[in-house]
Parts: C-alpha cells; structure tokens; sequence
C-alpha cells in the first residue's frame, strides 16, 4: 500500500471506531466487497454466546418460578389468581426460550455466510425507555450497547456495515460531508 493510499484511508477513519470495532484497512477493504473478517465473526460468535445467555437464563429463572408457583396450593378466588399468574411466567419462559433459539439460528447462519449488508446516511440517537437506538436515515434500526452509543457521533455521517438480518454492526466508517453517499447495498437479494 502507498504511503498516500495509506493517508487517505487514515483521514476517514475514526479513532473511537477503530478501537470499538478494531477496525484496520484490509478489514474496511473486506467490509466494503461484502464480507466479514475472520476477527469479526469471532467477535460476532463471543456476542452471540452473551446474548443467548442472557435470554437462557431469564427462561430458566421463570422456569424455576413456574415450578414454585405450581407446588403452592390454592384455593377459590386465589386459585383464579394463582392460575393467571402461572401462565403469565409460563409464557414469559417459554418466550425468553424460543429468543434465544432463534437468535442462536440466524447468528448461525450469519456467522456460516459471512455476508454484510452496508447502510450509508446520517445517524440520529434515540433512547426510549431505556433502549438505545441508531437510526439511518435510509431506515435501519439498531439496538446498541452503550460503549458503542457514545463512539457515534450525532446527526454524522456514516458507512454502517452490519449484519444483514440480526443488524448487528461490525464496522462503521464516517463519511466525508463533501462525498455523496451510494445506496445501501448487500451482497445477496434480501427474501
């Protein structure tokens, strides 16, 4: 690589992205042909594995509350009560269950196929109750943790390269304010 090839690529990039997603040259050269870096899918599998477990033992402590709550005995209006109560915690078990199924499933396929999906345009942060959000411009929503809520900047301009289903970003380039953004591409038809 040429030292000026070198300098124009250190221009857009940003030191707080870097560090949050290590993010080198050849990764934003691999990001850019539609592939994810051997280091971002471990990346990816380690946040897989945290967020599975989250999910898991939310099932598992409803699942325990269930099993407690089928071994009290009850009696007239309480059994009524008692009744709505189990299958409230039955169903928040069986959910918190069948999210981490699911997510384990499309990370999988993810991971397997190692495709990114790039969304260009202005970025806008929206916390509501509590959840952090990203918002494109070109419509695409991410649910980010907040280390990586404070490395955006506000209404900038950015590249963000995600993965394309689960929208889990693994990269993020800022955009010249003078350079035109393309469309959001990816390297297969979304179905």
């Amino acid at each position: 690589m040429t030292t000026t090839e070198q300098q124009s690529w250190e221009h857009i990039l940003d030191a707080r992205l870097v560090t949050l997603y290590d993010i080198d040259v050849p990764t934003l050269k691999t990001n850019r042909q539609g592939r994810m870096t051997p280091q971002q899918r471990q990346r990816l599998q380690r946040r897989r594995w945290r967020k599975i477990g989250n999910h898991t033992t939310r099932g598992v402590i409803a699942l325990g509350l269930l099993a407690i709550l089928i071994a009290v005995p009850a009696e007239n209006l309480f059994a009524i009560v008692l009744a709505i109560v189990r299958f409230i915690v039955g169903v928040a078990a069986i959910t918190q269950l069948w999210f981490a199924w699911r997510y384990f499933r499309r990370t999988s396929r993810e991971i397997a196929a190692g495709n990114i999906k790039m969304y260009p345009g202005r970025l806008h942060h929206v916390e509501w109750y509590g959840i952090r959000i990203l918002f494109c411009e070109r419509g695409e929503f991410y649910n980010v943790p907040r280390h990586e809520w404070e490395a955006f900047d506000h209404h900038a301009r950015y590249r963000i390269f995600c993965t394309p289903h689960t929208k889990i970003i693994l990269a993020a380039q800022p955009v010249h304010q003078d350079e035109p953004l393309p469309e959001a591409w990816s390297r297969y038809d979304d179905q």
